[in-house]
């Protein structure tokens, strides 16, 4: 009948409980761990298995909350918790702790965790003290800081007040914050920045517009008035210099050239030397040294636009005189008209001028006559390529 009732378990130890009951096993004379087991002893290792897991638990809340930084809380649930903790080390550190002792060490620590409670924070409140004291370093340049100067000292106050509510400090820190957006720095110092800000923009809006030396310019007078602006204990005369500078920066400024229509005319003077059999000689005549003119202007990254539009004439006018061999109308092109007005002039029943005359010599032998007629008739029809 006791062998029907006996049940069987299996469980699972740690190696520091086997190595305590083998420990046991030993001293009841027992030849193996069935034995022991089955002996009256096993109630001894039963109840050392509950306990050890009764000071595990103990020792994780213990280390949750050994390390932690207990100035966020109350005053009382700090002190509450510090009562807790020593009386968990205590039984911890105790070599053969009861049950009793164990348990109400956990209870302990439990009751200590449920009562934690966030103490007022006033690291928002340190933090805006702190900044609105170095704007308070600077008086002269704000028209009024007495409320600024009024609400930091009552900052300061809740602040030292060990029992100041969230409430207390969340509206002190308001206040100061509130105060510091109200401030009106002085009219003069006011426009120096805003006339700072607005050069800022005007060159990062404007990078590579302007000649490097205007813009440098412009750059030092920023930089200076900026050195001005945070400096302590500024003069008007300063101030009004600073100002000043920005000004005569900003007049002084150039643009560099737009090069687009110069370009074009480059590439035209250039294709007119290309072919200049096709032309007469006297009409491109400087052409060579109007271009090479007008490429400097173009290679120059610092010319204005003046030098750039006064290039652009001077080379549009040099092109504007070249003279194709052949079109005696001057209308750009050869065609059967400009044949016409040579046989007339050979009949002369017409007279051509000194440029027309030139420009019906295509045979170059200093006369427009139908020999020159040919020539350009066999062009316009295509039947030669040149002169």
């Amino acid at each position: 009948m006791e062998q029907e009732n006996r049940l069987k378990i299996t469980v699972w130890l740690k190696p520091d409980v086997v190595q305590r009951m083998d420990g046991w096993l030993r001293a009841d004379n027992c030849k193996s761990r069935g034995e022991f087991t089955e002996s009256g002893s096993n109630l001894n290792w039963l109840h050392f298995v509950r306990q050890s897991e009764y000071i595990e638990n103990l020792e994780k809340l213990y280390k949750a909350w050994a390390d932690q930084d207990l100035s966020e809380y109350t005053a009382e649930s700090a002190e509450t918790m510090r009562t807790a903790l020593a009386a968990a080390k205590a039984v911890l550190d105790k070599e053969n702790a009861t049950d009793s002792e164990i348990q109400a060490a956990i209870i302990q620590m439990t009751q200590a965790i449920n009562a934690m409670e966030y103490g007022t924070n006033k690291v928002h409140l340190e933090a805006i003290i702190e900044v609105a004291e170095k704007t308070l370093a600077n008086p002269g340049d704000y028209a009024d800081v007495s409320a600024l100067e009024a609400a930091v000292k009552a900052g300061k106050e809740i602040l030292a007040k060990p029992d100041a509510t969230q409430e207390e400090a969340d509206a002190a820190a308001n206040a100061i914050a509130d105060s510091m957006q109200a401030l009106m720095e002085r009219a003069d110092i006011r426009s120096l920045r805003e006339l700072t800000d607005a050069a800022n923009k005007l060159l990062e809006k404007n990078s590579g517009k302007y000649t490097d030396d205007t813009a440098k310019a412009l750059q030092d007078a920023v930089a200076h008035a900026e050195e001005i602006l945070g400096k302590d204990g500024k003069s008007d005369a300063e101030i009004n210099e600073a100002y000043n500078q920005i000004i005569d920066a900003i007049v002084g400024l150039k643009m560099k050239g737009n090069k687009a229509a110069l370009g074009a005319m480059i590439k035209k003077a250039e294709s007119i030397l290309a072919e200049n059999s096709r032309y007469v000689a006297a009409t491109i005549e400087g052409l060579d040294e109007e271009l090479a003119a007008a490429k400097a202007v173009y290679e120059n990254d610092q010319a204005l636009q003046s030098e750039v539009n006064e290039a652009v004439k001077s080379l549009t006018f040099k092109i504007a005189e070249a003279r194709l061999l052949g079109d005696v109308d001057g209308d750009g092109q050869i065609t059967t008209n400009d044949t016409v007005e040579i046989l007339r002039a050979a009949a002369e029943i017409a007279t051509l001028s000194a440029e027309d005359a030139a420009s019906a010599d295509v045979n170059g032998d200093g006369a427009a006559d139908t020999a020159d007629a040919v020539l350009v008739l066999q062009y316009a029809s295509e039947a030669v390529s040149g002169f």
